[in-house]
């Protein structure tokens, strides 16, 4: 008989996983607070207490799921199960990434949804496939959307406007500045202070949280690097066929929860690769999903989508950049520019056939005034 085997990359940290969880909880809290102030600053105290209510309903949900299922599934502890498996973590990501005008009842199916069929069912904390937050929030995205809480005040977002009335393309300077001035230009935008999902919008403080993170060993700091980095380019080489400045790929970073996705969700050691490789092609893969999805998708978003289609490939990826690491460096090297210039080819063909079809648009319009004003000089 015989047995094949694969090193095994174990992840080494001076930190116990609880206090790794404890430093995340601290980190999203921080973020949480930052999304109370913008809520007041911008809409009062009755968004606050919504806000609160929402969180408060994501937290005990995932506590009392987590509490039954330990009770009757597992026929184990409850309290000792609870306090390992860290569902509240699940819960305040998830409802972090929801709109603020969110009714309670999808937050409440949403957490159900990602600790029982996102986490649970695959044999609970460490062993899930897919980001459990993602997956929920899919849920809510997907069959919630127009669920709405009542008497909670929101504008538009960055991403839903630019998307709606754009199609991701602003390419007159006059018409990007005037767009970037309802949220305080890139300035404001990092700072914060606009309507979005309730922990994405302050881009600096998601920044500085990550960093925070990766100095004390919570996370990962590849991960969000790469995938921030790829972003930029991708939506740089996207931006510049189609005639847009250096503004269109910040804008790319600032909004929509790129940030929250590259510090809080792709991070998650569970649901990303084990090598360096991996985790580099893991990156890249996700930011020029994310994009084409932003640019070509008919969605104001694509981080939520870009982790859990990324997520079914880790297998693929760990099969590809197994093997040790430092022994076969310009395999792994070659692996991650070829997928990397694969994504430029990409967004390069991407942008070239939406400045085609823009043309075409424009023709075709041209013609159509052509033919209105012959009928009228003809009337």
């Amino acid at each position: 008989m015989k047995f094949v085997f694969n090193p095994s990359p174990n992840y080494h940290s001076g930190s116990s996983t609880r206090e790794i969880m404890n430093e995340l909880s601290c980190g999203l809290l921080a973020v949480f607070a930052f999304s109370v102030v913008n809520q007041a600053v911008q809409h009062g105290i009755g968004n606050v207490i919504h806000l609160c209510v929402m969180m408060a309903a994501g937290v005990a949900t995932a506590i009392l799921t987590e509490l039954a299922w330990a009770k009757w599934v597992l026929k184990t502890e409850p309290v000792a199960y609870v306090k390992s498996s860290f569902g509240w973590i699940t819960a305040i990501i998830l409802v972090m990434m929801m709109p603020i005008n969110m009714s309670i009842y999808p937050v409440i199916v949403g957490t159900i949804f990602a600790i029982v069929i996102g986490k649970l069912v695959f044999g609970g904390f460490g062993s899930n496939i897919f980001n459990p937050a993602a997956a929920g929030c899919a849920v809510i995205f997907s069959y919630f959307s127009t669920s709405r809480a009542a008497d909670i005040v929101t504008s538009a977002t960055p991403t839903s406007l630019i998307s709606g009335s754009f199609g991701w393309v602003v390419s007159d300077p006059a018409v990007a500045n005037q767009f970037l001035s309802q949220f305080g230009g890139l300035g404001g935008l990092a700072v914060g202070f606009y309507d979005g999902s309730i922990g994405e919008t302050c881009a600096l403080l998601l920044l500085v949280v990550g960093v925070v993170l990766s100095v004390v060993d919570c996370i990962d700091w590849r991960i969000p690097t790469f995938y921030l980095g790829a972003i930029f380019v991708f939506s740089w080489i996207y931006g510049a066929v189609l005639g847009m400045g250096m503004w269109y790929p910040v804008f790319h970073l600032l909004t929509g929860g790129a940030v929250f996705g590259a510090v809080f969700m792709l991070t998650d050691p569970v649901t990303n690769p084990t090598t360096f490789a991996g985790k580099v092609v893991f990156s890249i893969g996700a930011a020029l999903l994310t994009v084409l999805i932003r640019v070509r998708g008919s969605l104001p978003e694509g981080v939520l989508y870009s982790i859990l289609l990324m997520n079914m490939l880790v297998p693929w990826i760990e099969r590809v950049c197994s093997g040790i690491q430092y022994k076969d460096i310009k395999k792994y090297t070659l692996i991650t520019v070829v997928t990397f210039l694969a994504g430029c080819a990409l967004m390069f063909g991407v942008g070239i056939a939406k400045k085609n079809q823009l043309a075409e648009t424009a023709v075709t319009a041209n013609n159509n005034i052509a033919v209105v004003e012959t009928m009228t000089v003809t009337e």
